[in-house]
């Protein structure tokens, strides 16, 4: 009997049981505060993904800046914005955020894209921006933070560019990237001009969708320019009837 009383779950079958309540959050806040076997574990599903909008972000960023610690568990941030202000919140806690991999930000029509510090650790960024164009220029200094980006998703309207200087920059920030997967739209034609082809070598996937003429110029001398190092093996293209996808498929199969 006195064995018994003192017995105890082994670490791993007690955070097994914890990964079971990874959506549950007023489980994990209760669990947290047991003891303190089970709180890294309870913290590392409460703050691994975290959905803030920008009424809750200044709560966020206080309570990171007071509790650094806390920081280390954020995995990935979904983000919403109404104007730019939301951007020198997000980049005042940033530094902290060293195993932040996923970052998704919607931005709304007043918001404009500023830039943040290096996030060396982030490979997974969405952008999306409703009813309302952004410049090259500013995109390409914001996608300069992010160097290892390796998935990138790009839902913006461009401005045409104002010089080929422009081209030229957004193509120094994007080269870069180690990029495997690459989602443009709906504003494709100014981003696909912009994007040196010959270093994304290691291209997996590519998704578009064209809705001018130019935007199918632009995918066609992407794929053309892509079909010399055969990685490609994902291609999805939207608004367009299969035999035309076909078609522009067929290049990357050729000798």
């Amino acid at each position: 009997m006195e064995l018994l009383r003192h017995r105890t779950l082994p670490a791993e079958l007690t955070d097994r049981i914890l990964d079971f309540s990874h959506d549950d959050e007023d489980t994990l806040k209760v669990c947290s505060l047991v003891c303190r076997a089970w709180t890294p574990s309870s913290r590392f599903h409460m703050f691994s993904t975290l959905s803030i909008d920008e009424d809750r972000l200044d709560r966020l960023a206080a309570c990171l800046l007071s509790s650094p610690h806390l920081a280390g568990y954020v995995r990935e941030l979904v983000l919403s914005f109404r104007d730019s202000s939301g951007f020198g919140v997000f980049a005042s806690i940033s530094p902290g955020l060293v195993n932040l991999h996923r970052i998704s930000i919607t931005m709304q029509l007043r918001c404009r894209l500023r830039s943040v510090p290096t996030m060396a650790s982030v490979t997974h960024l969405s952008l999306y921006k409703h009813l309302s164009i952004s410049t090259v220029g500013k995109v390409s200094n914001f996608l300069r933070a992010f160097p290892n980006v390796q998935h990138l998703h790009l839902g913006l309207y461009f401005t045409p560019a104002s010089s080929d200087d422009d081209v030229a920059t957004a193509a120094r920030a994007l080269e870069s990237m180690p990029l495997r997967h690459l989602a443009v739209g709906p504003d494709m034609s100014m981003l696909l001009q912009c994007i040196p082809w010959h270093t994304f070598v290691n291209l997996r996937s590519l998704k578009a969708a064209p809705r001018h003429e130019d935007d199918l110029r632009w995918l066609t001398c992407a794929l053309s320019s892509l079909s010399q190092y055969r990685s490609l093996e994902d291609l999805a293209v939207d608004s367009l009837n299969s035999l035309l996808t076909t078609l522009m498929w067929s290049t990357l199969q050729r000798p």
